[in-house]
């Protein structure tokens, strides 16, 4: 068996993301289901949260993550990485 095509994986995620198709419900419940995971492998909340290939930040699955982030104990709440670099940064290199 062939391992999975990452990149291809990835694209498509971002292209969907971008275009506003990804499913928000399918996110939340995929972003939900992976802290739920790390805490029963862990026994214990992550202290934070950044998606592979920081694909927490994709359109759509940002907001799925905000959405679940913010829906937990204020105390309780991972740092949620933020690698964004303003536009103005990106025209100025």
């Amino acid at each position: 068996m062939e391992p999975p095509d990452e990149d291809a994986a990835f694209r498509r995620l971002l292209a969907l993301g971008l275009r506003r198709r990804l499913d928000a419900g399918a996110a939340r419940l995929i972003v939900e289901g992976q802290y739920s995971a790390f805490i029963a492998a862990f026994r214990r909340e992550p202290e934070f949260l950044d998606g592979h290939m920081h694909v927490h930040q994709f359109p759509g699955v940002r907001e799925a993550v905000v959405s679940f982030t913010a829906g937990l104990p204020a105390g309780a709440r991972p740092y949620v990485r933020n690698t964004a670099t303003p536009l103005s940064r990106i025209l100025a290199q």
